[in-house]
Order: structure tokens, then C-alpha cells, then sequence
């Protein structure tokens, strides 16, 4: 009996303290099982243990008011689909992160990209301190950002979010070895129907018949010298003519 008076003061804390714990661990357990917390957590252990124990980065945001330009761009360029405008900027910045990996502006083809462009990446070569590597890519999200007609020139410019596996140097300086990297570009896609680009020729639209140049706008499918019928090239005069990081 004596025993048991000595043991009963230090056993009934210990014991309450358990029950408190217990209490407090079954309320958070269902807390996260009720606000989805918990799948969060497991779908994060996942990737850091998928990715070497990195954590995972969030995913660049866009600005993407591709709903408001694009019965613009419909209605001036009916042949040239928005599809194909956001895809040639996907893929674009894509040729552009290869062009630089491999130090070569050969990769460029003159057609789809400015005599400009070109000159921006062949400067970003030339100013490389070391060599840049960009694996696994990713484009997570892309939308138009800004549209503007003005008479003979048009220019649309994308934002796409994407990751790479990242071998280089980094921003601050820093040099890192496969690293996972989210990032997001802008992309300029340009359509001038004076066909210069900087004061050179890049691609031309003539009538097959009489020679004569063809405007590219609206929906008009005849030469207006000669009223041949012609196909609907606007693609082939749209060109990716900058690009920029932002994130």
C-alpha cells in the first residue's frame, strides 16, 4: 500500500500526458486526411526521392490572355491558327536552350528564325563562361501575353513556364550539376509584311503567276495584279524574333 501511494503521484501525470498525446495525434491525423494535406506531403516525399533529395521547386506562373487576343488574331490571320503560333514558340525556346548547349547558331534555321534572334544567341554563345547543359525539358504551361496590328507589322509574345535538368552556372554565380530548374522565357513572335528584318531580307510571298508581292492579312486568297488564287503561306513570314528569361 505504501508503495502504491508513491507510485500513484508520478504514474497519473505520465498517464494523462499519453492520453493528451494520443488525443492530439488522432486530431491531426484527421485533420490531414480531411484537408488533403496528407497526399500533399506523400506526393513531395515522392519527388524528393525520386529527384536525389531535392526539393521540389514551384512552377513559374504565366500571364496568359490568350482568350482575349485570340478573335484578334483570327480575324488577321485566318489561316494561321493560334495552335500554330503558340507551338512555334514551344518550340522555339526549346531550339534556342539546344542552339546554346551546343554552341551553334546553324541550328537556327533562317525561315523560322530572325536574322536578330540569331544574332541575340550568337552574342549569348560568345559571352558563355562555361558550358551550359539543358536535359529533360519540360514546358509546363504557355499563353500569349500581348498582341498588337500595327498596319504592316504584327507581333505576338508568348510566356512559357518550363523545367530542365540544369548543368552550369547559375545567376549568382554558382555552378551546379543537373540540377532541377523551373524557369520561364518570353518568346517574340514577329510577322512584318515589309519582309526585313534589321535591314535584310528573310522571306518573301509572291505570286507565283505575275511575281507580284502578296499580302498576307485578312482573308483574301487572289493576287489583286493578276487574280491567281494562291494558298495561305502567313505561317511561312511569322518568325521567332526574341526571346528573353523572366523567372
Amino acid at each position: 500500500m505504501e508503495v502504491l501511494l508513491v507510485v500513484l503521484p508520478i504514474a497519473i501525470p505520465i498517464i494523462i500526458i499519453l492520453i493528451l498525446g494520443l488525443v492530439i495525434f488522432f486530431k491531426v491525423r484527421n485533420f490531414l486526411r480531411r484537408s488533403g494535406a496528407s497526399t500533399i506531403i506523400r506526393a513531395a516525399a515522392n519527388h524528393i526521392e525520386q529527384n536525389g533529395g531535392e526539393i521540389p521547386q514551384p512552377v513559374v506562373s504565366v500571364s496568359d490572355l490568350s482568350a482575349a487576343y485570340i478573335p484578334s488574331i483570327k480575324r488577321d490571320f485566318p489561316q494561321m491558327s493560334y495552335e500554330l503560333m503558340e507551338n512555334m514558340a514551344k518550340g522555339g525556346i526549346c531550339k534556342i536552350l539546344e542552339s546554346i548547349e551546343a554552341r551553334n547558331t546553324n541550328l537556327l534555321d533562317k525561315d523560322t528564325f530572325s536574322q536578330s534572334l540569331i544574332k541575340q544567341v550568337y552574342g549569348e554563345i560568345a559571352g558563355l563562361g562555361g558550358d551550359r547543359k539543358y536535359d529533360n525539358i519540360k514546358i509546363h504551361k504557355a499563353g500569349i501575353t500581348s498582341y498588337s496590328n500595327q498596319g504592316e507589322s504584327s507581333r505576338a509574345v508568348f510566356e512559357i513556364a518550363l523545367q530542365y535538368q540544369y548543368t552550369g552556372t547559375l545567376k549568382t554565380g554558382a555552378k551546379v550539376n543537373n540540377k532541377l530548374v523551373q524557369a520561364g522565357y518570353r518568346v517574340t513572335l514577329l510577322n512584318n509584311q515589309k519582309l526585313y528584318d534589321d535591314g535584310e531580307t528573310t522571306v518573301s510571298a509572291n505570286c507565283k503567276n505575275c511575281g507580284a508581292p502578296l499580302s498576307l492579312k485578312g482573308s483574301n486568297k487572289f493576287c489583286p495584279y493578276c487574280g491567281t488564287a494562291f494558298q495561305e503561306v502567313a505561317d511561312k513570314v511569322w518568325q521567332v524574333s526574341k526571346y528573353e528569361q523572366f523567372a
